[in-house]
């Protein structure tokens, strides 16, 4: 296998899992900071679309390669929903800029990452450039 997974149980995770497990960290870390109505509001919405996109992620890996594709073009909206859910946070002064950008930074990753995902199990004619 190459070194775009890690070999966990009886199957094998894309990175970008990893790293989506290490922003799901991040994000329940803050909003246990964050005052109550933040955090059971606009707080409780980040981490649910981050636990959603973290499920949807280990759905594909597990999902027959036919079936992955879809799956994880959802985790990819739930990821851009989130970055426009953490920009609103730092926005209503929630969060401070310096963390929204690391955040930010985070998804910009996991983003790219899960783009390659998709490019990786699409047929070859798909891939090809459009003349």
């Amino acid at each position: 296998m190459t070194s775009a997974t890690n070999q966990t149980a009886d199957f094998f995770l894309p990175d970008v899992i990893h790293k989506m497990m290490i922003f799901y960290k991040d994000i329940y870390t803050m909003c246990k900071k964050l005052p109550k109505h933040d955090r059971f509001g606009v707080g409780k919405n980040i981490e649910d679309e981050s636990l959603g996109c973290l499920k949807k992620m280990i759905e594909a890996a597990l999902t027959p390669k036919g079936l992955k594709r879809d799956i994880i073009q959802k985790a990819r909206i739930k990821i851009e929903i989130l970055k426009k859910l953490i920009t609103l946070l730092e926005e209503l002064k929630i969060i401070d800029y310096k963390k929204c950008m690391d955040l930010q930074n985070q998804l910009q990753v996991i983003s790219k990452m899960t783009y390659k995902w998709i490019v990786s199990i699409s047929p070859q004619k798909e891939q090809e450039a459009p003349e």
